[in-house]
């Protein structure tokens, strides 16, 4: 046996040594917990049993106090004049508490009367005058303070309580002693009074009682003691672990008895604290001795062992790897191949020695292994598929060590002919030589197209003796390959390549080397597609790209294009101080080809203008069409001017186009706009270019130059209307609150709001300068899902102040046309957490007229919800109110118009007659605009139901709306 063997026994055992320490550590731990766990269990007990101790003999006391109102109550005290009488009433109530010492009866003077003392002469008088004062004036018990008795020189506790009838003088005093020393008999029947101790103590350290040593301890002054401190500490009751008053360690328990004149009794009980920890110290003991015999046992046991289950099988493994060492490949190590450590050591060693007998062929498998994981990683960093195949066969053969790798794809022809398109190694000119077809033939039946044709490997050990090779078997020869591996590429199960490699070695492909390369092609393939789908991605960004940029029809740039490119042109003419010529070609009267000959045939001709700019004067001019029928073009002024280049294009023009045989006039108008001379940005330049088109129609001319002449009647509005999307986004728009009033209950119905806008520099500007704006661009419907909003917002603040109106808000019929507008009401309704029942829907009779039908199903969606729809300017859309009555209307609004004219009879007949005929079709009347207390009279003559005007309040702001509601209720119901 060798050393280091020796030595590793020497450490199992030094490792046992050190588990069994910690287990003894723990077992120390353990056991100390246990001692501590019990000594807190025993406090426990001993606080319960002192607890029941001091009950046992406060009801005993309880007792004489009982028997001294019993006899307080006995008011014939004339029964007890007699001495044998009085004796044997006393000795009666002694017998029926074993505490009381002794009963005696007084006279108020303190004279002995009777006593249940054998010897009345023993009662010396230490009760003193002064107590025997207050018995007389009490008439309850009264104790003394403990004494010793005079009979059994033992401490007692006198009780004294004075004999009367009502309120007479005393007739005499029933004293009564209480034996401190009865606690012995509690003491004497404990079965653990040998190792505990129990006595009573007063608040001085006067010791009463002690056991088991009462002749010792009795009348001891303990109050210097920690002890008696330890009690006064923690307020009679609790718990301690000292020295005892014998000395020894203990741990103890007390408890207040009895209050008497000079302080508190209390009764201890204690015990050894050596008893508490008994059961916790054995079993240290014996974990101590049961682990000692288990680490003796368990080091005896790996002293005997370890030679035949450790050093032994050990030994033969080190020598079995020595001469492993030195080359001796037929090294085992004799040991069975079990399922042990040992055994699993073994046959891991033995299969280690058995696979380096075949060096050669676990190098050529690290190769290959090495090759797979050069492939992924040429997958990822190629830059494109020919990238990818070039470098794949380089791989294959610097890390590989092969000779030659190649890769062919399938043509797409009829000939079903191969095309190398990646190829690496030496002596490549062979595949100059090499005819490639899967379709048969003499070179259809080698390895490569034997596996592209089948869909499987290809696995030829002895290349010249593959039959397949004919016409190149002299070839193979002289450049010196001698295996060969074909491995189909396929997707979808079928084949679309061939890859091919070439050793110089016979049998140089294993299985497990086969296998590798097998999953190698697998991540070709998958890297191969992964490629194709990414320049599939990208040639179609590129063509989404470019059909964003370029019209599809002509192949000209369209409106993005030529911002992006008229950019570059201003920015070459900035730097070179040239002038550029920006003309907007439009082609006139495409309606009237549409009716001629089609939608489809007006869409031909304006393709036919693009495809001739592009070929007539693409090459000179930057054209692009910017919409259908609207072509923009960018000449630099040193190129042409732009008055001969309008005249080129307009002499592109003298001809007709033709369509299926009939000739179409096209006639065009031309807008010139300069750079730098009218502006230098492109959209301004493009905005004047198509300015200058309009000016050439109004002035009846085919092409004019940009003029500022229209522009100004415009600029005003363009700044106005770009300054209200701002104000719609950024919250300049508020409202304000017009309110209706009932004309009965003259109670406030409700609101209309009316939208205002407080523009930062120019101030407040009134609805009709940017509603008609509005809608002519298309900005009314955010304007009124704005107005919308601000609305319910503020119906629920107004909610919240328990003022609850209805907020009337004027659609556009835009809006009603929009299919989401219901959803959208419904969404702002829980976003402000206010029903849709708290707000009516204003809308024009005009607006309404123009198509009913279209609104109806609209109408009856809104009043589902709860919403309330108005007809706002009634009267100037001569509509039928029997045409109204068909739809959900609840009410309508007599334009301002008839209202300011109702003196004149005939308006105020229209006026009354509106009325009869809405009430007897169900619906409200409100009349708006009113301004005088003549107009409403009239109005309240006719039954008209709501009034809105200035007569009662102009339009408000939110807050002052509050103010005036609540002075105008304030008013009325005054």
């Amino acid at each position: 046996m060798t050393l280091n063997l020796k030595s590793l026994r020497i450490h199992i055992i030094a490792l046992l040594g050190m588990v069994m320490f910690l287990v003894m550590l723990v077992a120390v731990f353990r056991a100390y917990e246990r001692r501590s766990s019990d000594i807190s269990k025993a406090l426990l007990q001993l606080q319960t049993q002192t607890d029941a101790i001091a009950i046992q003999q406060r009801q005993l006391l309880q007792g004489i106090n009982t028997l001294a109102n019993t006899i307080l109550v006995n008011r014939d005290l004339g029964s007890l004049n007699s001495r044998q009488s009085c004796i044997d009433t006393l000795a009666r109530f002694q017998e029926w508490n074993h505490a009381l010492e002794s009963a005696s009866i007084l006279t108020p003077d303190g004279e002995m009367r009777c006593s249940t003392l054998a010897n009345q002469s023993q009662f010396r008088g230490e009760i003193s005058r002064k107590f025997l004062q207050h018995v007389q004036r009490s008439i309850y018990p009264v104790q003394h303070d403990p004494m010793v008795s005079g009979m059994t020189e033992k401490w007692s506790l006198p009780i004294a309580v004075s004999l009367r009838n009502g309120t007479d003088p005393p007739k005499g005093i029933l004293l009564l002693s209480f034996n401190l020393d009865f606690l012995r008999i509690q003491f004497q029947n404990n079965p653990l009074q040998s190792l505990m101790r129990m006595g009573v103590v007063d608040q001085r350290g006067t010791v009463y009682t002690h056991y088991p040593d009462p002749a010792r301890m009795v009348g001891q002054d303990i109050s210097q003691t920690p002890f008696h401190k330890n009690i006064l500490e923690k307020g009679g009751r609790g718990i301690g672990e000292e020295n005892g008053l014998d000395g020894q360690s203990r741990i103890y328990a007390f408890t207040p008895f009895i209050e008497t004149p000079s302080g508190t009794i209390y009764v201890w009980v204690s015990v050894y604290k050596k008893t508490a920890t008994l059961v916790a110290n054995q079993q240290f003991q014996e974990a101590i001795f049961v682990g000692f015999i288990l680490t003796a046992s368990s080091f005896l046991l790996i002293w005997l062992g370890s030679e035949k289950l450790f050093l032994q099988p050990l030994a033969a493994i080190t020598n079995a790897a020595k001469r492993l060492s030195q080359g001796d490949y037929l090294s085992r190590t004799g040991i069975p191949h079990d399922s042990s450590e040992i055994g699993q050591l073994a046959t891991t060693f033995d299969d280690m020695a058995l696979a380096m007998m075949d060096k050669s062929e676990i190098l050529r498998l690290n190769r290959t292994l090495r090759v797979l994981s050069s492939v992924s990683s040429t997958i990822i960093q190629a830059k494109n598929e020919e990238d990818l195949l070039q470098k794949i066969c380089q791989v294959i053969v610097d890390t590989g060590d092969y000779s030659l790798a190649w890769i062919a794809f399938r043509k797409n022809s009829t000939e079903k002919e191969m095309r190398i398109v990646a190829h690496y190694g030496a002596n490549i000119d062979i595949l100059k030589k090499i005819p490639l077809s899967w379709g048969g033939g003499e070179y259809g039946h080698g390895p490569s197209m034997r596996a592209f044709t089948s869909g499987s490997i290809e696995l030829v050990h002895h290349l010249e003796k593959d039959p397949g090779i004919g016409p190149w078997r002299q070839i193979v020869k002289e450049r010196g390959y001698r295996s060969v591996i074909a491995l189909p590429l396929k997707e979808h199960g079928d084949s679309f390549g061939i890859l091919s490699i070439y050793s110089t070695q016979t049998n140089a492909f294993s299985p497990e080397e086969v296998e590798l390369l097998e999953k190698m092609t697998e991540e070709l393939t998958f890297g191969i597609s992964n490629h194709r789908a990414h320049q599939d991605r990208a040639r179609a960004e590129e063509l989404s790209a470019r059909q964003r940029r370029f019209d599809l029809a002509t192949g000209l740039p369209n409106s993005i294009e030529l911002d992006l490119q008229l950019s570059k042109f201003i920015n070459d003419a900035k730097r070179s101080g040239e002038e550029l010529s920006i003309i907007i070609l439009k082609i006139e009267r495409v309606s009237d080809i549409q009716d001629a000959i089609g939608f489809f045939g007006a869409d031909t001709i304006t393709k036919q203008v693009g495809i001739l700019l592009a070929q007539e004067v693409g090459p000179i001019y930057y054209v692009a069409r910017i919409s259908h029928d609207v072509f923009s073009i960018i000449i630099p002024i040193s190129i042409e001017h732009p008055n001969k280049a309008a005249i080129r294009l307009h002499t592109l023009f003298e001809k007709p186009f033709e369509y299926s045989g009939i000739p179409i006039d096209v006639q065009i108008t031309i807008g010139i706009a300069l750079f730098p001379k009218h502006a230098s940005d492109p959209d301004t330049l493009l905005r004047l270019a198509t300015i200058a088109t309009r000016q050439a129609i109004v002035e009846e001319n085919w092409f004019s130059f940009y003029s500022d002449r229209l522009e100004k009647g415009k600029i005003g509005q363009l700044t106005l209307l770009s300054n209200l999307r701002k104000a719609i986004r950024e919250g300049e728009l508020i409202l304000n609150y017009q309110p209706k009033v009932c004309t009965t209950t003259m109670a406030v119905t409700g609101v209309e709001a009316l939208v205002r806008w407080k523009h930062p520099e120019r101030g407040m500007i009134p609805p009709n300068d940017f509603i008609p704006l509005a809608e002519q661009t298309g900005l009314i419907k955010p304007l009124t899902y704005k107005v919308l909003a601000i609305a319910m917002q503020q119906a629920a603040q107004w909610k919240k102040s328990k003022t609850t109106v209805r907020i009337a808000v004027n659609i556009s019929p835009n809006c009603l046309r929009d299919t989401n507008f219901s959803q959208r009401l419904t969404e702002m309704s829980e976003q402000f957490n206010i029903q849709l029942n708290y707000f009516d829907l204003e809308i024009t009779e005009t607006a309404l007229m123009e198509n009913p039908e279209e609104f109806r199903e609209i109408l009856v969606n809104l009043s589902k919800v709860g919403m309330n729809v108005f007809i706002d300017d009634f009267g100037t859309g001569y509509s039928s109110l029997a045409y109204l009555a068909k739809l959900p209307i609840h009410a309508l609004k007599l334009d301002r118009s008839f209202i300011i004219q109702m003196d004149d009879t005939k308006h105020e007949l229209i006026v009354a007659n509106t009325i009869t005929l809405a009430h007897s079709l169900g619906i409200k009347v409100v009349a708006e605009g009113v301004e005088t207390e003549n107009s409403v009279n009239h109005l309240k003559q006719r039954g008209c139901d709501e009034i809105q005007g200035y007569i009662y309040s102009k339009p408000l702001a939110a807050d002052d709306f509050l103010q005036w509601h609540r002075l105008f209720q304030d008013s009325f119901s005054a």
